[in-house]
């Protein structure tokens, strides 16, 4: 660093000629700027430089807030074809639209990284716990202009390329992932039965009543926390879907007093008798007429981990990447609201889909007593 004006390096502090005018310690104080004198290492910047550069700065500036503005417009424009009637439509524009979203973003976090440094003193929530934001590594000019781009301290397994390929790149299916539409329920209901089995078709399981799995894990979110709710889409409809909840506290309570009424009246008769109901029916059954329902989290996670969420794809959208950017939609949504973490059950015979999480950086914590049979509690940090 520059030399301080009486101070020699590496030597005791000189005693300074006295002035009649202002120190210039004290001027700096005083806002007067800088005095024109030179120092022991050159030249004191002068106060038109400092100006100059303060102008240059506001208007560096402006201009940022100006390109957020538009980018903000292309992801508008990329909202509104992802929900357009006209499928046909949608698939011959949507890579496209993709592609053209996926590189003004990648600049647009790169603008927002250059004004967080800009401000390194102060205390910035773009790139939490040093991640970055979410980031799709892709091929083509996409891939190139990521590269260009200096590389963050810290990514996480969530947001870095894994070293493979783009799925998307090798087969001709183009899947959209979009926020939940209401007409999108009937397809999701059916999405959450065919993978019931552990991740398996679970048809067979419920027999009697198939909207019933539905009707306990996708209903609750697409009608109290629709915010959070995303659905996978390809040529022949939804093919999965991601739900969340904010705050698990406050959804669990909307869910006793608006939910858990709702289907208990629809199911009224079955309630009755359900000795003879196949074992999963029975299960959903029993817990929907109990009267003491446990909280999603348990206390001691929830100051952490407020949020929750769980995911459902159909094997043929499976193994194309889909479930990481789903999740990075439903986390980014999250993280954007406030939320400090996210926590998930997983059963545990489901042994790919406890993979996954943890390859999305979701850890076992340790739980008084352990989590309820059958199951595996994970939690990630936001």
């Amino acid at each position: 660093g520059r030399d301080q004006p009486g101070v020699k390096a590496g030597n005791e502090p000189e005693p300074m000629e006295s002035s009649p005018e202002v120190s210039q310690d004290k001027k700096s104080q005083a806002g007067l700027g800088t005095v024109s004198e030179p120092s022991d290492k050159g030249e004191a910047v002068s106060a038109e430089t400092v100006s100059s550069t303060a102008a240059r700065h506001e208007e560096w500036c402006s201009h940022a807030k100006d390109f957020h503005r538009k980018c903000a417009h292309i992801q508008d424009l990329f909202t509104c074809l992802s929900e357009l009637p006209n499928r046909p439509l949608l698939y011959s524009l949507y890579s496209y639209v993709w592609d053209l979203k996926e590189i003004v973003s990648i600049l647009d976090q790169f603008i927002h990284w250059l004004e967080t440094n800009e401000k390194a003193q102060q205390a910035s929530d773009f790139f939490a716990d040093n991640d970055a934001e979410p980031w799709m590594f892709r091929g083509g000019i996409s891939a190139t202009l990521q590269r260009l781009i200096p590389e963050m301290d810290g990514p996480s397994a969530l947001f870095s390329d894994d070293g493979r390929s783009s799925s998307l790149q090798e087969d001709c299916s183009v899947f959209t992932i979009r926020p939940f539409l209401p007409a999108d329920e009937r397809a999701m209901y059916k999405v959450c039965l065919v993978t019931a089995d552990s991740g398996q078709d679970g048809t067979h399981l419920f027999p009697n009543f198939p909207d019933l799995i539905g009707h306990r894990f996708v209903g609750p979110y697409t009608n109290l926390s629709a915010e959070f709710a995303y659905v996978l889409e390809d040529s022949d409809g939804v093919c999965g879907y991601t739900l969340g909840a904010l705050d698990s506290r406050f959804f669990f309570d909307r869910f006793l007093s608006e939910w858990l009424p709702v289907i208990r009246e629809k199911y009224r008769s079955a309630l009755g008798d359900l000795s003879k109901l196949p074992p999963a029916e029975k299960e959903i059954l029993s817990m929907l007429a109990s009267n003491d329902w446990q909280p999603f989290l348990l206390d001691e996670l929830y100051e952490d981990y407020p949020s929750h969420l769980h995911i459902d794809i159909m094997p043929h959208g499976q193994g194309k990447g889909m479930g990481k950017r789903m999740i990075k939609c439903l986390l980014s949504a999250l993280k954007a609201k406030g939320s400090r973490g996210v926590h998930l059950e997983a059963s545990s015979e489901n042994h790919r889909a406890i993979g996954f999480y943890e390859k999305l950086g979701f850890t076992q914590p340790t739980i008084p007593g352990g989590p309820p049979e059958g199951t595996v509690i994970m939690v990630r940090s936001l």
